[in-house]
């Protein structure tokens, strides 16, 4: 007979019970990818996002030709649809979690490149960032120091 024991504490029809073993093997391949890829929206990487932050304050803040490289990199990659992409790298590269992660990398570093770029740019012409300049800063302090902690919330938002 039916018994309210059997559904709720996760017994078979002949009185096996497996609670303890069902976690375990979802815990293998689910927890690795879980902790890279944290975002529901997008599934984006903490190393996509560092990728994306690092290419897009490098370009914003240096300009000319770095600028020129970087942002039509980011063009011919947001040309390519998302899932196409996505598909190419996973026949290229067979399947399995670290092309998962890696295709996620490269799909989506470009978005954070292209709005932390923008507010850099608006960032760099700031008065505190002139005065970096005149009391003799380098340009990784001034990026460091002075533009990352004012990028942070446009970070948090994507």
């Amino acid at each position: 007979m039916f018994s309210p024991q059997s559904t709720i504490a996760g017994y078979y029809a002949f009185g096996k019970f497996v609670c303890p073993r069902r976690p375990v093997f979802c815990a293998r391949s689910r927890l690795p990818s879980s902790v890279v890829t944290y975002n529901e929206d997008k599934s984006a990487s903490p190393k996509a996002q560092f990728i994306g932050i690092s290419a897009g304050m490098v370009s914003g803040y240096f300009g000319g030709w770095i600028d020129n490289i970087v942002m039509r990199i980011v063009d011919v990659k947001m040309s390519i649809p998302t899932i196409l992409l996505t598909i190419l790298i996973g026949s290229a590269f067979g399947g399995g979690l670290v092309t998962i992660i890696c295709s996620i990398i490269f799909v989506f570093w470009a978005d954070y490149a292209r709005v932390i770029r923008g507010e850099t740019l608006s960032l760099r012409e700031r008065g505190y960032v002139a005065l970096a300049k005149v009391a003799n800063c380098s340009s990784f302090r001034i990026l460091v120091r002075h533009i990352l902690p004012n990028l942070l919330a446009t970070c948090m938002v994507l």
